[in-house]
């Protein structure tokens, strides 16, 4: 198994993890888009793997385990020797407190303490991902 993310001594845990539908799957279908809120970023993960494993999932700092690192593991016969790789970093003013993409995996929206829910998608042309809208509460 592989680490997909694991916070160091004053890292954020993550505070919300999202998987794409599968909108741009390799044909083996063994590679899937992952988001994780930390802090006040998203990062983004390339993945090639079908199963996960939180191994703090007894006994961590609340009901849903300790959120501070999560494994990955490639499927069985892949010679992928690199499992995960961060493709994009999404900033935010403030802490990230959810996340969630479209129904084919395109769309990111992410909500942050600011009271702003901002849409993400990636540029056609260069592959960056940009905020392409704003919502604002009152």
């Amino acid at each position: 198994s592989a680490v997909l993310f694991e916070a160091g001594a004053g890292s954020a845990p993550a505070s919300a993890l999202a998987w794409a539908p599968n909108a741009d799957a390799s044909p083996s279908g063994s590679a899937e888009t992952v988001a994780a809120a930390r802090g006040s970023e998203v990062e983004m993960y390339r993945v090639a793997l079908w199963n996960f494993n939180n191994s703090n999932a007894e006994g961590g700092d609340d009901a849903y385990g300790d959120r501070r690192s999560l494994d990955v593991t490639a499927p069985r016969g892949s010679n992928a020797s690199a499992p995960s790789r961060l493709c994009a970093t999404l900033s935010h003013p403030g802490p990230v407190l959810d996340l969630d993409w479209n129904m084919v995996g395109t769309t990111l929206a992410t909500s942050a303490a600011d009271g702003v829910v901002r849409v993400w998608a990636a540029n056609m042309q260069t592959g960056e991902w940009e905020a392409r809208a704003q919502l604002v509460g009152e």
